[in-house]
């Protein structure tokens, strides 16, 4: 009997802490595009247009991703390789004002006429 309510109480601690842990290793993952306007081992600035539907008008801004030894890059050897003016994907989670890059997708040139 005691063997029963001991496998009782783990499954019931199990059951209550696996939300916790899941809860715990979600991030908000955001999407964006647009161009290389800069490129570093540890960062990439990329150019966004934003259209205003209000305004009516496109507004450009340069964003700063940071990149680290976990960041996902395809197409590409580094991101310091990335040139400027080249097209790009970035999934990105944010911290404290801090976006750091997930994964990056470097466009070819065939891609992007």
């Amino acid at each position: 009997m005691k063997t029963i309510m001991a496998l009782l109480v783990l499954a019931l601690a199990l059951a209550l802490f696996q939300p916790m842990v899941s809860a715990q290793e979600e991030e908000d993952v955001y999407f964006s595009f647009g161009t290389v306007e800069a490129a570093a081992s540890d960062k990439i600035v990329v150019k966004e247009v934003i259209y205003d539907e209000d305004e009516e008008t496109e507004i450009s801004e340069d964003v700063v991703y940071i990149v680290s030894s976990d960041t996902e890059l395809e197409n590409a050897g580094s991101v310091a390789a990335i040139p400027k003016g080249t097209e790009v994907d970035v999934e990105y989670v944010e911290a404290a004002g801090v976006k750091t890059a997930k994964y990056v997708y470097v466009y070819g040139p065939e891609e992007t006429e």
